[in-house]
């Protein structure tokens, strides 16, 4: 695999300079790090936008008895095709501020990303 791209077929290509996601994913050996700002009790379930370091992620689920730190793992997990057995909030359970990990690379995790947050750019410009 040649710097800058992401495997086989998957049509983005990520470098890092270049790539607003380099801040916000980080990786950690086999896993990959996401920070993350909750907005739990929202109108609808979404991901994005970008906000410094953080990416903004919203969920109609309430902030108590940890539904809402379920929902976002359902919603990352639906929306990256990442098992949500492979994902976990490792930090800020109790806080708005999350850092959520992923069993992939963070080259993956900026792909899938970057594919999510253009498919809702495609959406709102449509809609």
């Amino acid at each position: 695999m040649s710097p800058g791209t992401c495997g086989a077929g998957s049509g983005v290509s990520v470098q890092p300079e270049l790539d607003p996601l380099s801040g916000v994913v980080t990786a950690d050996g086999a896993w990959s790090r996401l920070s993350i700002l909750v907005t739990p009790k929202s109108s609808h379930d979404g991901i994005g936008p970008l906000e410094g370091d953080r990416l903004r992620v919203r969920v109609t689920a309430a902030a108590g008895d940890n539904a809402a730190n379920k929902a976002v793992i359902r919603l990352l997990s639906n929306r990256l095709a990442v098992p949500r057995s492979s994902i976990e909030v490792e930090s800020g359970q109790t806080s708005r501020r999350k850092l959520v990990g992923f069993a992939i690379s963070a080259d993956d995790l900026r792909v899938r990303l970057a594919n999510q947050l253009a498919e809702q750019d495609d959406e709102f410009e449509q809609g």
